[in-house]
């Protein structure tokens, strides 16, 4: 498995993931690139939260709310953010 530059808790997080056939959380963009290469299914923290929006364990507001409070705390993209929220709002109430 390729690691790069990635840090232990990255690196291990992502060999485990794919030793147990398991979808992994994981934002770092380098982290990402890492998984797909090894056919790691993954997925960002804004696509956990539009998957509990369209579960409706979380609300639209809810929604809306809690990416800004992630875009305070980690770089999404504006693309990213606009795209979970025209999904969210497509599967209506």
């Amino acid at each position: 498995m390729a690691y790069s530059r990635l840090d232990r808790g990255e690196a291990e997080s992502i060999a485990l993931a794919d030793a147990r056939g398991l979808p992994l959380i994981v934002d770092d963009k380098e982290a990402r690139a890492v998984a797909a290469v090894n056919s790691v299914v993954h997925v960002g923290t804004a696509g956990v939260l539009l998957e509990a929006c369209l579960r409706r364990r979380i609300d639209l507001g809810e929604l809306e709310a809690t990416l800004q409070d992630l875009t305070e705390v980690l770089w999404l993209s504006p693309a990213v953010v606009a795209e979970v929220l025209r999904l969210a709002r497509e599967a209506g109430p």
